[in-house]
């Protein structure tokens, strides 16, 4: 009984809001695909597995988002802390129970983390700084160009101000990518190893991230 009403659970739920249609999936769309494409062919077995177990777009970071919809809710995946890929929303940084908990709010289209509000629009936020860099740097080329010199004053303060906010936006989240990329690094070269030095290796990785989201995730996979 429990199999068949498990079975009987939808692929993809639908929530109607103000600012448009959510989506939400356990594991991924298939790259490419429109939302209503995704939904009228959830009955295709590949389609269906995809949305079960696909990591694609996670993992590889397309940020191309999902057409049709305004925002879509992934799990699956586990990351260190939720990320945004254009309209998609990834939220599984609970490491399978042992991580803190991602919870999405329709109302205010924020992602909170044990009660608390993330960051995870940083890198869309710098972004979007490096862009209006760019036109205000071919801006400033342009007037210079032309001679307009209380102009280019202007345009000089502007990117000036923006190189800082960009700067600003920039270097935690670089330091934040920094630690993962070193810890799935270190978690890379343990699995090379055998026997004891494997072990050893493994228990220095855990006292190293102990009392971190980090360690709780390293403390699941010794019990595998």
């Amino acid at each position: 009984m429990i199999i068949e009403r498990l079975e009987s659970l939808p692929l993809a739920i639908e929530i109607e809001t103000v600012k448009g249609l959510v989506g939400v999936v356990h594991a991924d769309v298939p790259t490419g695909m429109a939302w209503s494409d995704f939904v009228g062919s959830l009955d295709n077995p590949q389609i269906a597995e995809i949305a079960l177990w696909g990591r694609e777009r996670i993992i590889k970071h397309y940020r191309e988002g999902v057409k049709g919809v305004w925002r879509i809710c992934l799990g699956h995946t586990w990351i260190p802390s939720p990320l945004r890929l254009g309209n998609v929303l990834a939220l599984d940084c609970t490491g399978g129970g042992d991580g803190p908990l991602a919870i999405y709010c329709v109302q205010e289209d924020k992602v909170y983390v044990d009660g608390r509000p993330t960051s995870f629009d940083a890198v869309e936020l710098v972004t979007d700084q490096l862009q209006k860099l760019e036109q205000a740097l071919a801006d400033l080329s342009k007037t210079v160009h032309e001679n307009k010199l209380i102009e280019s004053q202007g345009l000089s303060v502007e990117a000036e101000t923006l190189i800082k906010q960009a700067q600003s936006t920039w270097l935690p989240l670089m330091a934040e990518i920094g630690e993962s990329q070193k810890f799935v690094n270190a978690l890379h070269g343990v699995s090379l190893l055998t026997g004891d030095r494997k072990t050893a290796k493994f228990e220095e990785l855990k006292a190293r991230y102990a009392g971190t989201q980090l360690g709780n995730l390293l403390n699941r996979l010794s019990s595998f």
